[in-house]
């Protein structure tokens, strides 16, 4: 009978240290899962800024154009004579 007992008692004891371990095993997963998402959510983030850096980069270069024509056309009314043909059809749309 004291034999039946401590099987008993033994067997308790590994179905208890089972669960821990599964529990353990799940709170990992968990926590391996949600590190996962937070990085894939890091990229995909990273990856929407640096198209928005390069969505205000061309901006950027289309008004310092347009600031560049503006110059040029208050020195066409002035007394430059000379604009080079790439940056005049850049600017009024004619030339080469």
């Amino acid at each position: 009978m004291k034999l039946q007992k401590r099987l008993e008692r033994l067997e308790r004891e590994h179905q208890e240290h089972v669960e821990v371990l599964e529990f353990q095993v799940k709170a990992h997963r968990d926590d391996w899962e949600a590190e996962r998402s937070e990085k894939q959510q890091a990229v995909q983030e990273k990856a929407a800024m640096e198209l928005k850096v390069k969505e205000l980069k061309k901006d950027l270069r289309s008004l310092k154009l347009k600031v560049l024509c503006l110059s040029l056309s208050s020195l066409l009314a002035g007394s430059v004579t000379y604009i080079s043909p790439l940056l005049r059809s850049r600017c009024f749309g004619t030339g080469p």
